[in-house]
């Protein structure tokens, strides 16, 4: 018995039972008694109730006990008494072999295969069926168990959230924020509001918290394309954490990011439109007011599920681990994007169309290219993974004045005009 169906049981049994001891004589006055009277607390759809149906109650009652005064169900619940076996057989055979996501996609292959058409077999029908027999995808919830890392830094959780319009010069953009929770102590590390949902914006994010905090064991992101860069892998690679992403459509298994993320929907959103009145806001007055909220309304403020406040919950878990701190050069090392290309005879490189002149000594080979995302038209090229020299945009009529020499003891001096 479920609660509802319990709720339902004791309401009944309350109202029959004053007349389960008496007289017959008196369960008729009591029964009379019930005409024209209204429940205000009834759990049924019912407010009134017939003399017939109380004591329907007092027989079922008597013989089955509080069982008998619970509800029954159908035991074809969701499933519509016109609809063939057979149609439902073909059904469920099509919900499995294409792995249908919502119903809406189901219903509608289905009247295009031409198996139901919108007038014998509706929507409603199809939304009760899907739920009754699990037609889709996770139309069963998922066995989950709460977990939590032993300790700060051992797993860092990150995703994105639409956030509200900000004034972008003239017009309104949507601005987007990028966080970042350390699971142990739900403490977040990073967090800023950004223009565009990109690889970049994620690294903004990302080397804050690298900065400030150390280099995590574990990252935990979803399967995006932001996520999923293989730049992103190398920087794991560099710096020595592991790189983890959930499975597609699990929003579930980020929970305490989205968790976070509802209470930034819920708490600092709707006070921000308070605070402003309405009134439009940049970008820079967006992360202005965040980062005052963060500090003091959700990183030092009591957790209801740690009974400490994030902040002093990761600042006692510190004592615990070796933090491992990066230099700022370790970190602008571990975040340059690679590319790599072949030096062509005339010692130059093209990257995006746009040619650079390279070394000499490295014609006929392919050399490894660096450039931060910030700056993506400055290439540095790399040997042995040391600095070789920063790539200057191919200038042909400097070539012609000055003469390229090899520098390689091996070959001749012999100049080479481009």
């Amino acid at each position: 018995m479920n609660e509802q169906d319990q709720r339902i049981a004791l309401f009944k049994y309350k109202l029959i039972a004053p007349v389960l001891a008496e007289s017959k004589l008196r369960q008729k006055d009591y029964l009379a008694s019930f005409e024209g009277r209204i429940f205000e607390d009834s759990p049924l759809r019912e407010k009134s109730f017939s003399p017939k149906t109380i004591k329907k109650w007092i027989h079922l009652y008597r013989k089955c006990g509080l069982d008998g005064l619970k509800p029954s169900h159908r035991k074809d619940k969701g499933v519509s008494r016109k609809i063939t076996p057979s149609l439902i057989q073909i059904i469920q055979d099509i919900a499995g072999q294409f792995q249908f996501r919502t119903v809406k996609n189901l219903y509608e292959h289905l009247i295009h295969l031409g198996h139901i058409t919108p007038d014998t077999f509706t929507y409603a029908t199809m939304v009760n069926m899907s739920r009754h027999l699990g037609f889709l995808i996770g139309a069963s919830p998922k066995a989950r168990k709460a977990y939590e890392a032993e300790h700060v830094n051992d797993l860092w959780i990150t995703d994105f959230m639409y956030g509200p319009y900000v004034l972008d010069g003239k017009k309104k953009t949507q601005a987007f924020l990028c966080a970042i929770i350390d699971d142990h102590s739900r403490f977040i590390v990073s967090a800023r509001f950004l223009k565009d949902m990109h690889t970049g914006a994620f690294e903004t994010v990302l080397r804050n918290a690298l900065a400030l905090f150390g280099v995590p064991y574990r990252l935990y992101a979803d399967n995006g394309k932001v996520f999923s860069q293989p730049h992103l892998s190398l920087l794991a690679a560099r710096l020595g954490f592991i790189l983890i992403h959930s499975k597609p459509h699990d929003a579930p298994s980020r929970g305490k990011i989205e968790r976070y993320f509802r209470t930034v929907r819920d708490c600092f959103i709707p006070n921000l439109y308070l605070k402003t009145r309405n009134s439009p806001f940049t970008l820079d007055e967006l992360n202005a007011e965040f980062a005052s909220w963060l500090h003091d309304k959700y990183n030092h403020k009591i957790h209801s599920v740690t009974g400490q406040t994030p902040y002093d919950r990761y600042m006692a878990g510190l004592v615990h681990i070796r933090q491992r701190k990066v230099t700022e050069q370790q970190l602008s090392d571990a975040f340059l994007h690679v590319i790599y290309r072949k030096v062509n005879n005339d010692a130059t490189v093209s990257i995006n169309n746009i040619l650079f002149q390279a070394p000499p000594r490295f014609i006929g080979q392919t050399v490894d290219l660096r450039f931060t995302i910030t700056e993506p038209a400055r290439f540095m090229l790399y040997e042995n993974d040391k600095l070789v020299q920063v790539l200057d945009r191919l200038d042909k009529h400097l070539n012609a004045r000055f003469p390229i020499k090899f520098n390689d003891p091996f070959e001749s001096d012999s100049d080479l005009f481009l």
